[in-house]
């Protein structure tokens, strides 16, 4: 079973001795009206990916969308993004 949580979830969080129960994904809830740094997010999902975690953004609106797939592209192609090449 995999146990989804906050970015700072590690394995030892869980019991280290099991199987059962390992660190899943890094949840982030989204929401339009206090949207997060879009460089705490940008460290959040690459702190996840160097964890080996993947990451599950929730989001409703185009808003949260486009910011998160934003940062997930940021995250994915850094040089690319700062040179204006979006």
């Amino acid at each position: 079973m995999r146990l989804s949580g906050r970015p700072e979830l590690t394995r030892a969080d869980t019991d280290k001795n099991s199987t059962r129960l390992v660190p899943g994904e890094t949840k982030i809830h989204l929401h339009d009206s206090s949207l997060p740094d879009f460089s705490k997010l940008v460290d959040d999902i690459a702190g996840s990916h160097d964890g080996n975690r993947n990451v599950a953004i929730y989001c409703v609106t185009e808003v949260e969308l486009v910011f998160s797939l934003s940062a997930c592209r940021f995250v994915e192609f850094p040089r690319e993004y700062d040179s204006g090449g979006w």
